[in-house]
């Protein structure tokens, strides 16, 4: 089941981490936030995929400079680095790189 951008955006926790206007085409929410807002239960964490390295850079960079967030960690093979503001939490995930939404989920 497909959670809608619409219906997610209407899911209360959801807002603040829409306002970052962190998702586009290149830049992908997946995990358990979705599941915690199909079930509304608390959102723990969005993870973040992209479709390649810059853009992951540049999500990073907006992250850290334009929004604050401080790394909370770092992997050491660059496969994930976590991000706190508050009780937001954000992690990019880099592990491997998706050409987009559908290759991500299947």
């Amino acid at each position: 089941m497909l959670l809608s951008y619409n219906r997610f955006a209407e899911y209360e926790p959801a807002k603040e981490f829409l306002s970052l206007k962190l998702l586009n085409n290149n830049v992908f929410l997946a995990g358990g936030a979705l599941r915690s807002a199909i079930n509304d239960e608390p959102i723990s964490d969005y993870d973040l995929f992209f479709t390649n390295q810059l853009v992951a850079a540049q999500t990073r960079l907006k992250l850290e400079q334009d929004h604050k967030f401080e790394i909370t960690f770092k992997c050491p093979e660059g496969k994930l680095t976590s991000y706190k503001r508050g009780y937001m939490k954000v992690q990019c995930v880099t592990e491997d790189y998706y050409p987009d939404m559908g290759t991500l989920i299947d």
